[in-house]
C-alpha cells in the first residue's frame, strides 16, 4: 500500500469534515452553506516551476493530474463529494472500507474510468451515531 494515497483521502475526509462544522455555523448566521469536490488520482506527475522568470509558478501536470481534476469533476454529477481512483483504491491499506461506484466517461481518457468513494460509508456511520 502506498502511505500518500491513504494520506490524499485521509485529508479529503478530514477537509469535508471541517467543511461541514463551517457550514453548520455560517448556516445558524443565515447564510448558504459552501460546497466542494475532492477528486483523488494516484499515479506520476510532473511537478515544479513553471513559467518564464517574470512569471514562474509552482504546478503539477501531466494525465495523473488531468485525471485527478475530471473526478473532482464528476463529484457533483455522481453527488458524491469525495471520489477516487482505481489507481488510488488499489494504493489503500486492505482494511479500508471503499464503496465502488459506476465506471465514469472522463474527458481525454479512452475508457470509462473506475471510481470509488469513502464518503457513502461517513454519512452512514454519522447517522447511526446519531
Amino acid at each position: 500500500a502506498d502511505a500518500s494515497a491513504e494520506t490524499a483521502v485521509l485529508v479529503g475526509e478530514e477537509m469535508l469534515e471541517h467543511l461541514g462544522e463551517f457550514n453548520r455555523r455560517i448556516q445558524n448566521l443565515g447564510h448558504d452553506p459552501i460546497e466542494i469536490g475532492v477528486g483523488i488520482h494516484t499515479g506520476p506527475a510532473v511537478v515544479g516551476s513553471i513559467g518564464s522568470p517574470e512569471r514562474m509558478q509552482f504546478t503539477a501536470i501531466g494525465d495523473t493530474t488531468n485525471v485527478a481534476s475530471r473526478v473532482e469533476g464528476l463529484t457533483k454529477a455522481v453527488g458524491v463529494p469525495l471520489l477516487f481512483t482505481k489507481g488510488t483504491a488499489s494504493q489503500l491499506p486492505e482494511s479500508y472500507r471503499i464503496t465502488p461506484l459506476p465506471p465514469q466517461e472522463v474527458k481525454g481518457q479512452p475508457e470509462p474510468i473506475e471510481i470509488f468513494t469513502t464518503w457513502i460509508l461517513e454519512e452512514e456511520n454519522q447517522a447511526m451515531m446519531s
